[in-house]
């Protein structure tokens, strides 16, 4: 009777592990349209997200990518400020600025954080590159915040122009086991040491 309930206990135990453990994924979104339009420098740009995440689902690692990004016209003080918004409006929303230096989003009324400001190494006539951001620990903890109250974005403000062959934004997830879970994990834990003492 009692290796039956060990039994029966463990298969609980593993069902759960799986749905609540073992369960990751990988979420990629791009904008629309892909490049941006190829971030102009006479515009600013917000790019709005919405993405809900499973009960005790959080992201683990995510990063931005920008492919074979070019500065149109060789500059000394070409700047591309990328920020991370919350709360963006939906979609691709652009605003004019008038070819106006700095960055407009230091002064955005929506909260936000400066993950970087990209300058192009070998403008144009020179290779194209990728830009890939990684988001730090404090990047994450804002992100996971922010999608849980809402949607996210992200805010760019080229001070030249970026022709570019896409953005992409990809994020990893884990599921953190709810309390009741490690409980189960104890108790099948204590089980199978029970019976193993029992043999011995």
């Amino acid at each position: 009777m009692k290796k039956t309930i060990l039994i029966l206990l463990l298969a609980g135990l593993i069902f759960v592990l799986n749905q609540n453990i073992s369960f990751a994924n990988v979420y990629t979104f791009s904008p629309n349209p892909s490049d941006l339009y190829d971030l102009t420098h006479q515009s600013y740009y917000t790019w709005g997200i919405n993405w809900t995440p499973q009960p005790n689902e959080i992201i683990t690692r995510a990063r931005l990518v920008i492919k074979d990004i070019n500065n149109w016209t060789p500059e000394d003080d070409d700047a591309l400020y990328i920020h991370l918004l919350r709360n963006a409006p939906l979609g691709v929303r652009t605003y004019t600025d008038n070819q106006g230096g700095g960055d407009n989003f230091e002064d955005w009324s929506v909260s936000n954080i400066l993950l970087d400001i990209y300058s192009d190494s070998d403008d144009y006539p020179g290779a194209a590159e990728n830009y890939h951001y990684r988001f730090t620990r404090n990047d994450l903890r804002h992100l996971n915040r922010w999608f849980k109250n809402g949607r996210i974005g992200f805010g760019f403000d080229p001070d030249c122009h970026y022709w570019n062959d896409g953005v992409k934004f990809r994020f990893e997830t884990q599921v953190i086991p709810e309390p009741a879970t490690m409980s189960l994990l104890g108790l099948g834990l204590l089980g199978i040491l029970g019976l193993k003492k029992k043999r011995a």
